[in-house]
């Protein structure tokens, strides 16, 4: 039944698409915007928001290029230049271990929380240790500010409380979670020092009352920006490649690319792209 309804959403999906595309000689638009962290968007009907199934039909034959745990290779890399300006050394082996292995550990994960390593488990991981990079609380339980129930981030993700618990017992998770928060206070530290007067034009990073930084916000501003900067660098590599459409950290193309070289590029943003 899942699959089924799963079939309609995409069909139904892929024939607006198609219809809009035939009313405008068979190409659809795609109308870009950029967010105030940074990202690029497209405005209106467009591939970037649909299912991969359906945007891999409206591509038609392509390739498609995708930067690996990008946040964690970002972050990683920001962290290592922090240590070595301030002559020290901190390792983040979880973290490593989660750039050299993250297909084996997201299944491990899934087969600890579900019971199962399926597509949708090992999915549902993924975003679990996404957002906890991005500085989701590690709350199982509900709590109220502002007098309103709040759903904490992570049990959106995972809403058994006992799965999820199994997840946060998880003692290589715990390593990973606190690297993270190391790493994150680092760079927010740092962010304030030497950006405080470009934080300052960007209400959505503050508190009420523009006291305090909302770390989190400035972690994922600081990110998105760097992943503009990566894009942009991949569209003009790929500008002879005929490049098709970008989605975040990925990039689609008509024809092939050099691998090796677009890799060594990347690799200017940091080591572990």
């Amino acid at each position: 039944a899942a699959l089924a309804e799963e079939l309609d959403r995409n069909l139904k999906q892929a024939q607006k698409l198609w219809m809009l595309a035939t009313a405008s000689g068979n190409q659809l638009m795609q109308i870009r915007s950029v967010s105030t962290f940074g990202r690029k968007y497209y405005q209106g009907p467009n591939l970037q928001n649909m299912p991969k199934m359906v945007r891999h039909a409206g591509l038609g034959n392509c390739h498609e290029y995708d930067i690996e745990s990008s946040v964690f290779a970002w972050k990683l890399s920001w962290f290592e230049t922090i240590c070595q300006a301030n002559k020290t050394k901190i390792s983040m082996p979880a973290t490593l271990e989660y750039l050299d292995h993250k297909q084996a550990i997201r299944k491990r994960l899934a087969q600890v929380v579900f019971d199962t390593t399926n597509d949708w488990a090992v999915n549902t991981i993924k975003e679990l240790i996404t957002a906890i990079g991005f500085g989701a609380p590690l709350r199982a339980q509900g709590y109220v500010a502002d007098n309103r129930y709040q759903k904490p981030a992570l049990a959106q993700i995972i809403t058994a409380t006992s799965r999820l618990d199994r997840a946060l017992d998880d003692p290589w998770l715990q390593e990973f979670v606190q690297e993270q928060r190391n790493m994150n206070q680092a760079i927010v530290a740092l962010a304030q020092v030497n950006m405080i007067e470009e934080l300052k034009q960007v209400p959505e990073l503050w508190e009420k009352g523009q006291r305090k930084l909302r770390a989190n916000s400035v972690v994922s501003y600081l990110y998105q920006h760097a992943e503009r900067e990566m894009l942009d660098y991949a569209e003009q590599f790929c500008a002879d490649r005929e490049v098709l459409l970008t989605v975040h950290d990925c990039i689609y193309t008509r024809h092939a690319v050099k691998l090796a070289e677009l890799r060594s590029g990347i690799q200017q943003f940091g080591k572990y792209f």
